[in-house]
C-alpha cells in the first residue's frame, strides 16, 4: 500500500478533523481555548503520572506511596509504584496486579471504567541476573486479572496497551522462542495479529472497528522503529518508502485517523504526524513541532480528531512542553492556563472526547505531577 507524505509545521484541529471524514465541532475548533488545572496528586510520594482518561473524567495512572527503596529494580532498589483511579475529586490507591509487582501501569480506560495495563515483575535471570518482565492485567470491578500470553513461564512478557469501547486490548506477548508477536485480547483469550517473520511487533491503540496502530522493528538489525497500521488482516508499514525514517504509530480513534510521530530523514528525531487512508494510501500529513525545537509527537486523538503530546529540543534538558492540537495550530498548553510560577506542563498523555486533557507537570523541577484540563 501507499505511503503519501506532506509536510507542514502547523495543522489545525480542523484539518485533523478533515482527515478523519468527521465534522468540527464549534466548541473544539474555537480560539483560544482556555483551561481550568487541577493538581491530581499523588499516593503520598514525589512521584504521579496519568495514562488515560474517559468520558466520565475517570483517570488512570500509577504513583509511588513513599520515597522509600522498597521495590527491586535491576539495578538497585527504587520506590514501588501502584496504579490509580481518580475520581470525583480524589485518587483512590489500586495497589500491585500481583504480589511481586514493582510498578503497576494502566495505559487505559474505556467508557465502561474497564482498564488494562501491565506490571513490571522482576525474576531470575541467567546465574544471580535479575530481569524484570511485563505482566499484561485487566482491572475490572475492583479486581486485577492477569491476561494470557502465547508463552508460559514466569519469564515470559507481554504489555496490554491499547483498548477500545468494546473491551478488546492490544499490545503484544512473547512466543516461546522470545519473539514478540502482536496480540488482541478479548473475552474470547488471546488470539495474534498478522506476523512476518524477523518482525518484532506491538499494538499501541485499537478502534471500535478493530484497526490497531503500533511500533515495529527487526531485532538486531540497527533499522529504526517504523509505525504500522493493521486494518483487516492487512499490515501497513508507515515508513515503508524508507525503513530507515523513524515513525511511531501511537493512537487511532473511530475515525481511523492514527497519530504519532515521524522523522524527515534517517537518524533524525520524530515530529508530530497523523495519517489517514485515502484511496487506497496512507497519507502522512507532517504537523511539526513548537517554534525552536526539533522533536514532537501525538499520543493520543480523540473522537473529534483533536490530539495532544509534546514537543522539546531533543537537546536541552527541561524544554519539554505539553502540547495540542487547539484553535488552528499547535500549542502549548502552558499558554492556554494560569499555572503557579513553579508549574510546567511537560506533557499531555490523553485527551477524552469532552476536551478533558491529563498529563504531566513539572513542580520546582522535580518528579511529575499528574494534571487534569477542563475547558472553561
Amino acid at each position: 500500500m501507499n505511503i503519501v507524505v506532506f509536510t507542514r509545521r502547523l495543522l489545525c484541529s480542523a484539518s485533523l478533523l478533515a482527515l478523519a471524514g468527521g465534522a468540527v465541532s464549534a466548541d473544539l475548533a474555537r480560539a483560544p481555548a482556555r483551561f481550568t488545572w487541577v493538581d491530581l496528586g499523588t499516593l503520598g510520594g514525589s512521584y504521579a503520572t496519568p495514562a488515560d482518561i474517559n468520558n466520565q473524567r475517570q483517570v488512570v495512572g500509577t504513583s509511588t506511596r513513599n520515597d522509600q527503596p522498597e521495590c527491586l529494580g535491576v539495578d538497585q532498589e527504587q520506590p514501588c509504584e501502584y496504579a490509580f483511579i481518580w475520581e470525583h475529586g480524589r485518587m483512590v490507591d489500586l495497589g500491585q496486579a500481583s504480589p511481586g509487582g514493582v510498578r503497576t501501569v494502566p495505559t487505559r480506560i474505556n467508557a465502561h471504567g474497564l482498564v488494562v495495563g501491565y506490571e513490571d515483575v522482576p525474576v531470575s535471570g541467567d546465574g544471580s541476573q535479575l530481569l524484570i518482565v511485563y505482566k499484561p492485567f485487566v482491572f475490572s470491578q475492583g479486581q486485577f486479572r492477569a491476561l494470557p500470553l502465547l508463552a508460559s513461564g514466569a519469564n515470559a512478557s507481554g504489555l496490554a496497551y491499547g483498548l477500545n469501547t468494546a473491551g478488546v486490548a492490544t499490545g503484544f506477548s512473547e512466543e516461546t522462542n522470545q519473539d514478540q508477536t502482536l496480540v488482541n485480547w478479548s473475552a474470547d483469550g488471546v488470539a495474534r495479529g498478522v506476523t512476518d517473520a524477523g518482525i518484532y511487533r506491538r499494538g499501541l491503540g485499537i478502534n471500535d472497528s478493530g484497526v490497531v496502530a503500533g511500533w515495529q522493528y527487526r531485532p538486531r538489525s540497527f533499522t529504526p522503529t517504523n509505525g504500522f497500521v493493521q486494518d483487516q488482516g492487512v499490515v501497513t508499514n508507515l515508513s515503508a518508502s524508507d525503513v530507515n525514517i523513524w515513525s511511531e504509530a501511537l493512537d487511532v480513534n473511530r475515525e481511523g485517523l492514527v497519530v504519532g510521530d515521524r522523522a524527515d530523514r534517517a537518524f533524525s528525531a520524530g515530529l508530530a504526524t497523523a495519517w489517514r487512508q485515502e484511496k487506497g494510501a496512507w497519507v502522512a500529513r507532517r504537523i511539526g513541532a513548537l517554534p525552536g525545537h526539533n522533536h514532537s509527537s501525538l499520543l493520543r486523538v480523540n473522537a473529534h480528531g483533536v490530539a495532544v503530546g509534546f514537543s522539546e529540543d531533543a537537546a536541552l534538558l527541561g524544554s519539554q512542553r505539553a502540547i495540542a492540537v487547539l484553535g488552528g495550530r499547535i500549542v502549548d498548553l502552558n499558554t492556554r492556563v494560569s499555572l503557579p510560577p513553579h508549574v510546567t506542563l511537560t506533557k499531555a498523555t490523553a485527551i477524552n472526547d469532552l476536551g478533558d486533557i491529563v498529563g504531566e507537570a513539572s513542580v520546582r523541577d522535580g518528579p511529575p505531577h499528574a494534571f487534569l484540563l477542563t475547558r472553561r
